[in-house]
């Protein structure tokens, strides 16, 4: 078993994170220890820094839930595996892996690219699959609900580069500012009727990103056979005004999105689905580059926004 003690952002319950030394070590022939490259900083990753957060349940953890790193001179990616929730993360020099996980990153997107798309792009490319996969028609508009979140910001992007229509919802100009480069989204107003059990049939499928009572609007306003994929619950994980005639008479779905079984089961696929789009892809991403150092100040004061993404900087 191999053993190494590697800089670390370090989290304990009850405590603030903190800069330090960590020792980590193999358990099984199957683990190795890679040396970390970059990653990234997520909203699972600042739910994880809280002082008080039950996201996790261990007492002491490395976040990070994305990785890029470098093992036997090859760079990989690896994301999902609960890495930063369940086992420690990518906040450190090096970490614990298990062979397994290691991605192959596509010849045409380089490490802080691959950073840059993380548990995001992968949850993005996923739900776009299946869309794609449900949906031939391009004539009405999908709705992406939570635009300015990381993983609105890329199911916006690919849904537009495979020519769907998209209509998004949000409350901040400046943060939708970067949509007005796209030239084919728009933007819609949010009205909250909770007492008519179905709607417009305005929408092909949706995806919110933010949760709450909502989604019940959402769902009465889906076209036949229409489905609303569940991201987020930062508004509220409660659903208690839902009519349930768009799913008993027009075939409707509500589909919850495991991130942890999407990525870990179809990461090579997914990847191919962001290779295929990144040349359009990165012209709206715009990366802010802090490193270990300097991240227990700045984790506070990280860039938001549309297209933005913040990215450590580890060797």
């Amino acid at each position: 078993m191999a053993k190494k003690i590697t800089k670390a952002i370090i989290k304990e319950r009850g405590k603030s994170i903190y800069i330090g030394e960590q020792e980590i070590e193999t358990s099984n022939d199957s683990e190795i220890i890679v040396n970390n490259i970059f990653s990234s900083v997520n909203f699972k990753d600042n739910l994880v820094s809280q002082i008080q957060t039950g996201i996790t349940r261990l007492k002491k953890i490395i976040p990070g839930i994305d990785l890029i790193c470098e093992y036997n001179n090859k760079v990989y990616a690896v994301i999902g595996q609960d890495i930063g929730i369940e086992r420690n993360g990518g906040w450190a020099e090096n970490t614990v892996v298990n062979k397994n996980w290691l991605q192959e990153i596509p010849s045409n997107i380089s490490p802080i690219e691959a950073a840059a798309y993380g548990t995001s792009g992968l949850t993005a490319a996923s739900i776009v699959k299946e869309i794609l996969k449900n949906h031939k028609s391009r004539d009405e508009a999908i709705l992406v609900r939570g635009a300015t979140t990381s993983v609105g910001f890329f199911c916006v992007v690919f849904l537009l580069n495979y020519g769907f229509k998209v209509e998004t919802i949000s409350r901040s100009e400046i943060q939708l500012e970067h949509l007005n480069l796209l030239a084919k989204y728009s933007e819609i107003e949010f009205i909250e009727d909770f007492n008519t059990p179905i709607g417009r049939k305005k929408w092909l499928s949706a995806i919110d990103l933010l949760g709450g009572q909502n989604v019940a609007i959402i769902t009465k306003n889906l076209q036949n056979k229409g489905s609303c994929y569940l991201v987020g619950n930062i508004l509220g994980n409660q659903l208690d005004k839902i009519s349930l005639i768009p799913f008993i008479t027009n075939g409707c779905s509500l589909i919850g999105i495991c991130l942890e079984e999407t990525i870990n089961n179809n990461s090579e696929s997914l990847w191919s689905i962001i290779s295929a789009l990144h040349t359009d892809t990165k012209k709206y991403m715009t990366f802010h580059i802090t490193s270990l150092n300097e991240l227990t100040n700045e984790l506070g004061i990280l860039r938001k926004g549309f297209g933005i993404r913040n990215i450590i900087s580890i060797n």
